[in-house]
């Protein structure tokens, strides 16, 4: 993971997103985000940790990730934190939380 809280943070990210199952790049982007979040404590990130965890989880290759990450943000599940990071929103915890669908 690009910042570690502990030894098992990237398992536990691994089994969340396998958990949630997310269907599309947007809803896979805004699952690492999450993680990012929650397992890290990483509260603002690039879009560049977002791929790298992507990669550290060996999940498939995300086919546009600055694509999938600007259209999170124009959803609302990430917002502009400083320095041009992101911050996972309210909006896009709730959809993390929702899935499975």
């Amino acid at each position: 993971m690009a910042v570690h809280s502990g030894p098992d943070a990237l398992e536990d990210a691994r089994r969340f997103v396998a958990e949630k199952q997310p269907r599309t790049d947007v809803e896979r982007v805004v699952c690492l985000g999450y993680c990012l979040d929650r397992f890290s404590g990483l509260k603002e990130f690039a879009s560049t940790d977002v791929t790298r965890l992507n990669d550290e989880l060996g999940l498939p290759r995300l086919s546009n990730p600055s694509f999938a990450v600007r259209k999170a943000r124009t959803r609302g599940f990430f917002a502009q934190g400083e320095h041009y990071r992101l911050q996972i929103t309210d909006d896009g915890k709730a959809v993390v939380e929702s899935l499975p669908r």
